[in-house]
């Protein structure tokens, strides 16, 4: 199995009005430049305890968490194909937390479902429409999408583990 969905109880609301009046437009590096979204970064300790909840499957060695990303999706946002991390690439950080490290296991929970589309889709044909407090877990090199939101918005709390490249 490339992914594992749980599911959390999660205070959604907090989290949504800890970013209310903190969103910046989504920007991608590398060759993926296809996303419409709006994101929030963060290093809020309460907001890790969410994450640090979370048993990981597959025995990656880790070593920490990268700053959070709250997103949000509008209606006709997306975020095309991509993967997080190939499990190899360090990443070139001033932090000395994260640099030389990298992503190797992707953490996806939905904060609300009150809207349609928005999809978490991993390639090619694995179709996911999780529900609020729903955690998706899956290994950074796995290709995925949210695809476009049709109605209302989607919000979702973003997380990558990461930890020495693999040689």
């Amino acid at each position: 199995m490339t992914y594992k969905v749980d599911k959390l109880n999660v205070d959604a609301d907090r989290i949504l009005k800890y970013a209310s009046d903190k969103w910046k437009q989504g920007k991608t590096t590398g060759k993926s430049k296809t996303r419409k979204s709006d994101v929030v970064i963060t290093e809020e300790p309460w907001i890790y305890d969410i994450i640090k909840s979370v048993k990981i499957p597959w025995g990656f060695r880790l070593s920490s968490i990268e700053p959070l990303q709250i997103t949000r999706y509008a209606e006709s946002d997306y975020y095309d194909y991509h993967i997080d991390g190939d499990g190899i690439t360090p990443i070139n950080s001033p932090n000395t937390i994260y640099h030389g490290k990298t992503r190797k296991v992707s953490m996806s929970i939905l904060l609300n479902d009150d809207f349609e589309g928005g999809e978490f889709e991993f390639y090619p044909n694995t179709r996911l429409m999780p529900a609020r407090g729903d955690v998706i877990i899956f290994p950074s090199y796995i290709l995925h999408r949210v695809a476009p939101v049709t109605s209302g918005v989607r919000y979702s709390l973003v997380a990558w583990m990461i930890g020495d490249p693999c040689v």
